[in-house]
């Protein structure tokens, strides 16, 4: 998978979103929001996600941290 028709197939997907930044120029950095996701994936003919089932990370309350074995 090294030819970039490999990686554009690979990626299409993300080419429908206007990055919001780069990282040494050839990583592109996307903000999606789940509005933006549904309107690609209904242009593509996939489901579109349900908001109950895009949970961020960010969106969780961090609970208590567990030590390991080694730490106690």
């Amino acid at each position: 998978m090294n030819s970039l028709y490999d990686r554009e197939i690979l990626y299409r997907y993300f080419f429908n979103f206007d990055p919001v930044d780069t990282a040494e120029d050839s990583i592109y950095i996307d903000r999606i929001t789940l509005e933006e996701t549904n309107r690609v994936r209904r242009g593509m003919g996939l489901p579109e996600i349900r908001k109950n089932e895009n949970k961020n990370i960010r969106d969780k309350e961090p609970g208590p941290r567990k030590m390991s074995n080694q730490a106690r």
